[in-house]
């Protein structure tokens, strides 16, 4: 194989796995994700800024994808003719594609996550400065939705519910 053939070859994997993330959101978004991003709770939805914050992350990854493959392109077209056969160390960098996904999407769901953890604590900074006794008027139900929803946090399996609410209390303000 040529140079530029495997450099045009790698480009187009790149660009495929680009158009991926691009499409992702859209292509294979539940309809039980698209009820819960379109309505409301406690007047918010953590559901949507999740959702947009994901998109947002994947929408980044698949446009480095996609310039990357399109600069493999293009390097496929420069080195037309210059070299004759690609070494075993080319075919190696082949097949690191499939593991540089993976590394990307889990790094994708990581750092969406952080964002959107982060983006919840100031918000409910805000909401703790204006009543502090917030949490206190909210039925254990509401508390437990809160920690699930807009922290990820869950009630751990020996812990009653006012434990819950101080640690998500304590998760909130560090």
């Amino acid at each position: 194989m040529h140079i530029n053939h495997f450099l045009s070859l790698i480009g187009l994997l790149l660009d495929i796995i680009g158009a991926f993330f691009l499409a992702k959101s859209f292509i294979f978004k539940k309809i039980e994700a698209i009820k819960k991003e379109g309505s409301t709770m406690f007047n918010a939805n953590p559901h949507f800024i999740k959702s947009m914050i994901f998109q947002r992350i994947e929408a980044k990854c698949g446009f480095v994808y996609l310039f990357l493959g399109f600069s493999g392109q293009c390097l496929g077209v420069v080195f037309q003719g210059s070299i004759n056969r690609i070494s075993i160390k080319c075919y190696g960098a082949f097949f690191l594609l499939p593991l540089i996904f993976a590394i990307s999407w889990s790094w994708i769901h990581k750092k969406s996550k952080q964002t959107f953890v982060k983006l919840m604590k100031k918000n409910f900074i805000e909401i703790l400065n204006d009543e502090p006794k917030y949490f206190n008027r909210l039925n254990e139900q509401q508390i437990l939705s809160h920690g699930d929803t807009f922290f990820l946090l869950k009630k751990q399996k020996n812990e009653n519910i006012d434990d819950f609410r101080e640690r998500l209390i304590e998760f909130i303000k560090k």
